[in-house]
This record gives C-alpha cells, structure tokens and sequence, in this order.
C-alpha cells in the first residue's frame, strides 16, 4: 500500500485483526502476568487491566486502544503508533474484553492535541 493511501477494511480482515488482537488477553493470563493491578492507556487515558495491553515505543495501549492502532495501521489511517496518538479523538473506548469478534465497533479517527515523547518524529 502507497504511503498515505486509506483504505477500508473488509468484515473477514477486521474480525481477523480482532481475533488475533483479543487473543493477547489469553496470553498474557497464560503467561502469568499480573492482571490485578491497573495500568495507565496512554491513548484512552484510563486506568484498565494491563490483559492484553502492549507497549508501543514510549505508549502504553489498553487491549482496546490496541485493537483502534492495529486496525488503523492496517487500513493506512496512522503510519505509525506518534501518527495514531494525535489522530485519536477525545472519546473512551469500551472497556468490553468479551465482546464477540463479529461485533465490532471502531470509532473514526479525529486529530486532538497529544504531547509526542522526545524519541518520536514530529
């Protein structure tokens, strides 16, 4: 895909991205991480269960903020996890970890102001 090109996501793809996106949930509790204290989503900027969550750069992502990075990197929306941060809009995410891969909803991106931490481009 050409740099800048967007591109909408057919339902097989997005429900493939979700499943294998959830599926960091069962391994995280696999892998005995500790699910009982709350980390900060430097996205939705909640306190939520670190199931599922990854570490982007200097981001931390909520499993669901995750999902919202994976889906927007795949369909050419953000080019990056800096690019993602300042498209975000202002709205929470759900914080539904059961919700059924055939039910998903993903919110369009809007800019907001996000402070970039020093090792990313601006």
């Amino acid at each position: 895909m050409a740099k800048g090109t967007v591109q909408e996501l057919n339902e097989q793809t997005i429900e493939r991205i979700t499943r294998v996106v959830r599926s960091l949930v069962d391994d995280r509790v696999e892998r005995g991480i500790e699910l009982n204290r709350p980390m900060h989503c430097d996205s939705c900027d909640r306190d939520t269960s670190p199931s599922g969550a990854a570490l982007y750069g200097a981001y931390k992502l909520c499993n669901d903020c995750l999902l919202d990075f994976t889906l927007s990197l795949a369909s050419g929306r953000a080019e990056n996890i800096a690019d993602f941060m300042t498209k975000r809009d202002d709205t929470p995410a759900p914080t539904d970890l059961n919700t059924p891969a055939g039910s998903v909803s993903v919110r369009p991106l809007q800019s907001r102001d996000k402070l970039m931490p020093s090792n990313e481009p601006c």
